[in-house]
């Protein structure tokens, strides 16, 4: 299984959504995990499984303010900038 540390400087809260990759091919999917990251929090997360170790992709959504703000990327291209800061 792989895993992230994750810190949330900001202070809202966070939903997130991490997109695990199936295999190596960006265009193949593993599943999701979700958690929610509150203000100030660090927490350690795991997913995929000793074969599906990378990310596709990752989600953060917050509710503030009588809004929901959120980011989505994702991965089509293996190397790419962001397919090697999910990969970290």
């Amino acid at each position: 299984m792989a895993g992230k540390t994750f810190t949330n400087y900001p202070t809202k809260t966070f939903g997130v959504t991490l997109f695990i990759r199936q295999s190596e091919n960006p265009a193949n999917n593993a599943g999701q995990t979700r958690f929610d990251l509150s203000s100030g929090q660090r927490e350690y997360v795991g997913y995929g499984d000793s074969v599906n170790i990378y990310l596709n992709g990752i989600t953060l959504a917050s509710v503030s303010d009588g809004a929901i703000t959120g980011e989505q990327e994702f991965v089509i291209t293996r190397g790419s900038s962001l397919d090697n800061r999910l990969g970290r």
